[in-house]
């Protein structure tokens, strides 16, 4: 048993009414039936594989590379890489919710998650470049507190030591 639990075993449990794929209702559901093999899907990774060729990025989609990642890319390759992992969480999302597999909605998850990195991303070397910043300044002049940084910015020199 996996950690994805598929019709065929939830059914087991009497937690699902069929053993049948919840996308296509026709094939019996499996991991390789879910990620890959159902029409549904198929047509999700058609889609990507087009958008990709459009913007001359041409990539074998097979269950492997799906499932492991593509190795052999010398251009694009942890885009592409984070573009799958992104598909399949997708995937997984719309089986747990029960929402439909577009390929628009789709676009607009993964451009939720990158605006959602970049955020995190920014705000993290933010923090960094602050703690550089202060450590930086008590480094170089002990005596300064930060709020005087704007003051030491605004006019330029080398700020006297103030004696207490």
């Amino acid at each position: 048993m996996g950690i994805i639990r598929t019709n065929k075993e939830l059914y087991k449990f009497s937690l699902t009414n069929s053993t049948l794929c919840d996308f296509c209702n026709t094939r019996q559901d499996s991991i390789y039936h879910r990620f890959w093999e159902c029409e549904c899907i198929q047509q999700l990774w058609n889609n990507l594989k087009t958008f990709l060729q459009e913007r001359h990025i041409n990539i074998e989609l097979n269950f492997k590379n799906v499932s492991l990642g593509i190795h052999g890319l010398l251009r694009h390759k942890l885009s592409i890489n984070y573009l799958i992992i992104c598909t399949k969480y997708y995937i997984f999302k719309c089986f747990c919710c029960n929402h439909e597999r577009r390929f628009l909605h789709l676009k607009t998850y993964v451009i939720e998650i990158i605006r959602i990195e970049k955020y995190i991303a920014i705000k993290t070397t933010f923090k960094k470049m602050d703690h550089f910043i202060r450590h930086l300044i008590n480094a170089q002049w002990g005596w300064i507190s930060f709020p005087s940084l704007f003051f030491l910015l605004k006019f330029p020199g080398t700020p006297k030591k103030q004696t207490p």
